[in-house]
């Protein structure tokens, strides 16, 4: 890191050398003189007076003086005199080092406030609706330039609403809303679309397990009533959706490799289907195609208290290959929400495939006393 930051620094030298002799050079082919330009109409008439101002600006020296005695006082932190303010430059540049610098952290702020969770959104639901609105809109901002957006701004919220001034300083915090946001909202497009890229080259380096949902109409009624996500959210989360009817489905074939299958919640006319091979419908169609092939098959069966029935269909279904894992919560773990109860089930269920993960914190092991 400090090769790094020196190796930059060094950098840095000819560049600053480049610029300042490129502006020196324009300043000079430039027509007109500055002090001229600073007496406005007096300078006609007071010659005298315009030689001195050169004389105490240096302006009557040739140009390579001028440029060296710049670059030693810049060494020295002086950048000279201002030919408007007749103030030192680094006075000047002090006195709105606050002001910028306040600026400078409320736009980004915003930046980070809006770029990053729209990037985060957009790479998470890559190829969706949200994912092309985030990208459009990111698009249009990157797009748009600064002083367009400013002048927007300043035609909504100071002329048309009123609600916040045009320019200056003079009313605190109010006066820097639509600089701060105008700065922002140009810089989140670009730190959007960087999100974006950046997760998905990170995702695309974990392994990806793809998942293929199948969604029947009682699941689907489940979800509305039980849970905040639609049908419609939950079908968005996986790779690969099917109808329930659709029974030429590729899932529905052995010849389609799979990991397994995972059942949740496993209603009791489901695991009597499944137990039975009374394939009528695409969900046990498919359980039973991996239970032939000797794949792994879960059934997150829920229902209690049980009768022998139920109890009998869970034997027939463990029989064939299957393996009951009912949401049975366990308590070591220290659950503090219900979320922390239903990531338990579903780390057990992840278990039963071998997939890592860290939903909840496994038994430390401990000595109980009998009894106990």
């Amino acid at each position: 890191m400090r090769t790094y930051i020196i190796r930059r620094i060094l950098q840095m030298i000819p560049v600053f050398l480049l610029v300042t002799v490129i502006a020196f050079g324009l300043m000079n082919i430039v027509p007109g003189d500055p002090v001229v330009t600073m007496l406005g109409p007096r300078a006609a008439s007071q010659t005298t007076l315009v030689e001195r101002i050169r004389h105490e600006y240096g302006l009557d020296q040739p140009v390579i003086v001028q440029y060296l005695r710049f670059l030693g006082g810049a060494i020295r932190g002086d950048f000279g005199k201002s030919f408007f303010y007749r103030q030192p430059v680094t006075d000047l540049i002090l006195e709105r080092v606050q002001l910028t610098m306040t600026l400078a952290v409320l736009a980004m702020i915003i930046d980070l406030l809006i770029g990053i969770p729209a990037g985060t959104i957009s790479a998470l639901k890559q190829y969706t609706l949200s994912d092309y609105a985030g990208m459009l809109v990111a698009l249009v901002g990157v797009s748009i330039p600064v002083f367009w957006l400013a002048l927007i701004l300043q035609l909504v919220f100071a002329f048309k609403l009123g609600l916040l001034p045009v320019s200056g300083t003079s009313e605190g915090w109010r006066s820097l809303v639509l600089p701060a946001l105008t700065l922002g909202l140009v810089g989140s497009a670009s730190t959007a679309r960087m999100t974006r890229s950046c997760l998905l080259e990170v995702l695309r380096d974990l392994p990806h397990i793809e998942t293929h949902l199948i969604l029947s109409e009682a699941g689907r009624a489940v979800a509305g009533l039980e849970t905040e996500y639609t049908g419609a959210q939950i079908e968005a989360m996986a790779d690969v959706v099917y109808r329930n009817d659709d029974l030429a489905a590729r899932i529905s074939s052995g010849s389609f490799q799979t990991m397994g299958m995972v059942v949740a919640p496993c209603a009791i006319k489901s695991l009597s289907a499944i137990a039975h091979s009374h394939n009528d419908n695409l969900l046990t169609r498919a359980a039973d195609v991996v239970l032939k092939e000797r794949r792994r098959l879960v059934l997150v069966v829920r229902e209690t208290p049980l009768h022998l029935g139920h109890l009998r269909l869970m034997a027939e279904a463990t029989e064939c290959g299957a393996v009951i894992l009912p949401p049975m919560p366990s308590f070591y773990h220290h659950p503090r929400t219900i979320a922390d109860i239903v990531d338990q089930t579903i780390g057990k269920v992840l278990d039963q495939f071998g997939i890592e993960h860290d939903l909840f914190r496994r038994w430390p092991g401990g000595d109980c006393a009998d009894g106990e």
